[in-house]
């Protein structure tokens, strides 16, 4: 069909609507015999009738009657209400676009239909308005035409956006919500990024970590491993609600076009997923996905929905605590993972849990399944998360008048600045506030003691759990609702109710259950405990403590679970359970609570708990469990407050032993995750001490990454320890970790008279400190040392390669001194290369030209046994000094340096060259050096010019080209073709001919791709 008409441009004097708010639209044609409802016509009556400013637009609604397209040729909107009045109601509505659901154009209004008194407009499909232009069929290609399957399915998505948005878009940060503060905060307002790295055996460094934001999009299947509150659950929360909100930017977001799909699989074991599926343990099937993470979205599911959404490949699955899963039950879902896999094989999937209980999972590895780690809370990370948790609280405050509310939002941004600082002066607390948890509960705690915080993490616990449970508001102004029940009597409540939950396996509790706990126990706490009903006190605990929450009206669960462990512990000890404790010290599940346990046990306590141990080992048979169940006995140790020789010295034996077996075991190139044996700390430290082979590297260099993993004193001992001789073979392992152990005895004692190859300096104490040392090839230093200072050592230790930083080239400094460093051959200034020869290398990495400086100028002398130079700016001397570099055969210029390229002319022995040039960057005509033989072009041009190279280097044999990594430049390798001794190697580029000219003026052989 075919439409003719005339065209009207107008222009509005506001938005119709908010940008933010609209939803990408898509062009769609109709299936047919579908009757489309709640379709909508944008246009602008009257506008034709009348001049006048601010006319409203017209936004009607209709149905779009089946077949009406195919038999008439155009779409017959049928109107579901009353036309407008007057005459000629819907004038000026042609061109009026007409949309489903606010996100596919169907087509456009052309007329009102005649003889049906207003109630039905025509109108054109959208196809109609391509046909006759050439390839704008091209929106159509490959996209089905709509059906009223896609309709509901797209309208089921919204809703079910919507409850993503209102289950997880609030989350309840540790603290508020109890004590003048209201609770639930913006997630977006509370997530801190975290960062994440490879599960290695050593710790991961500062330049192996990454935003775990970063590393998401990159992974199709995902185990993300963490630290009990290490942010696992709020890391998925967040990104669920940043999908479903359309806000992922960056890496993520490709994630926009996903549906989330959150389970979290504690809920396998909740009272009403039993009463479902019957036995514990089960996972749901797809077509219960959104029954199990409950998703109420009060629009009714379309029959296959989730089906649909899976073929589609739409769905991100969020599998939160495989941990939380009994050991029993793992495999199965292990199982049902794998059958995900296979029935979907390009499923996006992210599984997190606990490292100790994902620390031997081949099934997932062998599903392809990538493994990254949430890594500490660093400096900045804790600074943020502390003033997100001040500003949340400032925000919620409550108070009788305008008056008390100004005081008490000053009294927090006080206290933030305090808190930051006094974690940054102390030696314990940073490593105390190492997750988002902690951190969270030392800024309550802070609130509420001041400075006098726990320096251990049992301890943390106590007086936190303690804190919540005395349920007064600071000011004291909120009637207590259990004044008959002291805080020690409320923690013991707590514990029945966290013990039964820890034996059964569970995670949450009817509130039926929950009371007859109460009442079974309720007794032994004294005549007063009896003035409440548990129903009180279930209450009670609920809505003032802050450590349970309520998942629906008939659960309730602890608001961490690690609470959990720590109240189950008490509770065991005071019920001197210690053969159920020893029992499960083969699962991974109750490590925390065999640690909390410990620390709450007397010496006698302590005895009779290594003794329960003893028993249950003699009683298996399997080695891997018995190892498995020493580990676990002894990783209690410094959690415990007294402890016998003879049972501290049994226990470690054990594991030391069994260490020792591991590490000859690993192999040279293997790795062995230590994390487990770091846990048991110093005393194993103590242990391997004696009678320690160290003339053995494999197990010498296992020894040193367990040392650094433990860390304190006695690994420095321990380090100190091994022979010279030995101690030099893994001098740069202990080099690397010089970061771990701040203070004087580590270089004093462990570095002393080391001859290093690999030095970085960060600070000038390092750099007094480092005096210590022996030889050093290889020596970089950071912006914040003296440049005297450094080449002061450089001379004293023998430095043959000096890296100095871009602070040593402004203000018209001379590093004339540098002639006194006799041993040197190699120096960078101002950049992170160290040796241009590196560059060279087949598998040399992309070196990025430095960005613009100003203020680079200073003064070099020649250096005549300099043989290897980088440089970012030249030295305003460089012309009248270059025929002093009689040695000087490397030569690297980056940024402003590369610009003053036909400088190299003046140096006799130049033969390599590196440049690495910024955009807009050229080889100049006047450019002649024929002792150069090697050339390797770093730019960052979306066009190389190579015209002027054969004349500049008439002798190159190599020439190493490369490009942006995010896209190589267009370049002409014609003018090469003469050089016939050149081979040319092209990296970073692809074989695409419109990119690279003149591939056929060069024989293959001397073109090599990477």
């Amino acid at each position: 069909m075919h439409f003719q008409g005339d065209l009207a441009l107008l222009t509005l004097t506001e938005d119709l609507a908010d940008p933010d708010e609209l939803a990408p639209v898509e062009i769609r044609e109709l299936g047919v015999d579908a009757r489309f409802q709640s379709c909508s016509a944008l246009g602008l009556p009257a506008m034709m009738t009348r001049v006048a400013r601010g006319v409203a637009p017209l936004e009607a609604v209709f149905d779009i009657a089946s077949n009406s397209a195919r038999s008439h040729g155009y779409l017959s909107l049928e109107l579901g209400s009353h036309p407008p009045e007057g005459p000629a109601p819907w004038s000026g509505m042609s061109g009026a676009s007409v949309f489903h659901a606010g996100r596919w154009l169907l087509g456009v209004v052309v007329r009102d239909s005649v003889n049906w008194a207003h109630s039905r407009l025509e109108a054109a499909p959208i196809g109609t308005f391509f046909d006759e232009l050439p390839l704008a069929d091209a929106p159509f290609l490959g996209a089905r035409p709509l059906t009223e399957r896609d309709a509901q399915d797209a309208e089921f998505l919204d809703s079910y956006r919507r409850e993503v948005v209102r289950q997880y878009g609030h989350i309840v940060l540790f603290g508020l919500g109890a004590h003048g503060h209201t609770d639930h905060i913006s997630i977006e307002h509370a997530y801190v990024s975290l960062r994440a790295g490879l599960p290695t055996p050593e710790p991961t460094t500062t330049n192996q970590a990454r935003p775990v934001e970063q590393l998401l999009a990159k992974n199709t299947c995902l185990l993300l491993r963490g630290d009990p509150g290490a942010g696992k659950s709020t890391l998925l929360e967040w990104l669920a609600v940043s999908m479903a909100r359309h806000t992922c930017t960056g890496p993520l977001e490709p994630f926009n076009d996903r549906i989330p799909i959150l389970l979290r699989l504690r809920d396998m074991y909740a009272h009403w997923w039993k009463q479902a599926e019957g036995p514990d343990g089960v996972p749901p099937t797809p077509e219960r996905f959104l029954d199990f993470n409950r998703m109420a979205t009060g629009t009714e599911l379309p029959h296959g929905w989730i089906r649909r959404m899976l073929d589609q490949d739409r769905l991100l699955l969020l599998v939160d605590g495989l941990d939380e899963v009994l050991e029993g039950h793992r495999e199965g879902v292990l199982h049902w993972i794998s059958s995900l896999l296979r029935d979907y094989p390009s499923l996006h999937i992210i599984v997190t849990g606990r490292p100790e209980a994902l620390r031997h999972l081949p099934q997932l590895e062998r599903l392809g399944f990538a493994q990254l780690r949430l890594l500490e809370l660093d400096e900045k990370q804790r600074a943020e998360l502390i003033h997100k948790w001040h500003e949340a609280a400032a925000l919620g405050v409550r108070a009788d008048n305008e008056e008390e509310r100004e005081w008490r939002v000053n009294r927090l941004t006080d206290l933030e600045t305090t808190l930051t600082d006094h974690i940054n002066r102390s030696a314990d607390l940073p490593a105390l506030a190492a997750t988002p948890l902690l951190c969270a509960v030392l800024c309550k705690l802070h609130e509420v003691h001041g400075t006098r915080l726990p320096r251990f993490r049992q301890a943390l616990y106590k007086e936190t759990i303690d804190m919540m449970l005395g349920m007064r508001d600071m000011d004291r102004k909120v009637p207590d609702p259990l004044p008959y029940l002291e805080v020690e009597q409320r923690r013991a409540i707590l514990s029945w109710v966290a013990s039964y939950l820890t034996t059964e396996g569970e995670r949450e509790i009817t509130p039926e259950r929950f009371d007859e706990k109460i009442r079974d126990r309720l007794s032994s706490l004294g005549r007063d405990a009896g003035t409440y009903s548990a129903g009180d006190i279930r209450e009670a605990l609920k809505q003032r403590s802050g450590l349970l929450v309520a998942p629906s009206e008939d659960s309730l669960r602890f608001s961490h679970r690690t609470f959990q462990d720590y109240l189950a512990a008490t509770d065991m000890v005071a019920q001197r359970e210690f053969g159920q404790l020893a029992r499960h010290a083969r699962e991974e599940t109750w490590d925390d609570v065999l640690r909390f346990a410990m620390s709450r046990c007397s010496v006698a306590d302590t005895a009779e708990f290594v003794a329960q141990i003893r028993r249950k080992l003699r009683l298996v048979t399997d080695s891997k469990v018995r190892d498995r169940m020493r580990m676990a006995a002894a990783s209690c140790i410094p959690y415990t407050v007294q402890m016998s020789e003879e049972d501290r010295a049994w226990l470690v034996s054990g594991v030391a032993k069994s260490f020792r077996s591991i590490a000859k075991k690993s192999g040279t190139a293997g790795e062995i995750d230590l994390s487990s044996y770091a846990v048991v700390g110093s005393d194993l430290l103590g242990a391997l001490t004696r009678d320690f082979d160290w003339q053995d590297k494999l197990l010498s260099r296992r020894a040193i990454e367990l040392a650094v993993q433990v860390g304190g004193p006695e690994a420095v001992r321990l380090l100190a320890r091994i022979p010279h001789r030995e101690r030099q073979a893994v001098s740069a392992l202990l080099v690397s970790a010089w970061s771990q152990f701040p203070g004087t005895e580590y270089a004093d004692t462990v570095l002393a008279g080391l001859n290093v190859t690999d030095l970085v300096i960060q600070s000038a104490e390092q750099l007094g400190l480092a005096r210590a040392l022996g030889k050093v090839a290889n020596l970089s230093v950071t912006e914040t040392v003296p440049v005297d200072k450094v080449i002061e050592f450089a001379a004293e230790h023998g430095v043959r390669v000096l890296g100095l930083p871009r602070s040593a080239l402004r203000g018209g400094t001379s590093l004339t001194s540098l002639s006194s460093v006799r041993n040197l051959s190699g120096l960078a200034l101002g950049t992170e290369l160290l040796k241009v020869r590196k560059l060279f290398d087949e598998d040399a990495p992309h070196f990025s030209a430095p960005g613009k400086f100003e203020g680079m100028r200073y003064r070099l002398p020649a250096l005549p046994g300099l043989t290897d130079l980088s440089l970012l700016y030249l030295p305003v001397d460089w012309a009248e000094q270059a025929p002093g570099w009689e040695r000087l055969s490397h030569l690297g210029l980056f940024g402003q340096a590369a610009q003053r390229v036909a400088l190299v002319r003046g140096l006799p022995a130049l033969t390599d060259l590196v440049v690495g040039a910024r955009a807009g960057f050229s080889m100049p005509r006047d450019l002649v050096h024929p002792g150069v033989t090697r050339l390797a072009f770093h730019t960052q041009s979306r066009a190389l010019n190579l015209t002027n190279l054969p004349s500049a280097f008439p002798n190159l044999t190599e020439l190493a080209l490369r490009g942006p990594l995010d896209s190589p430049p267009h370049t002409d390798l014609t003018c090469l073709a003469p050089m016939t001794q050149l081979r040319v190697r092209l990296i970073g580029f692809n074989r695409d001919r419109s990119l690279v000219d003149g591939i056929d003026a060069l024989p293959k052989s001397r073109l090599h791709w990477r």
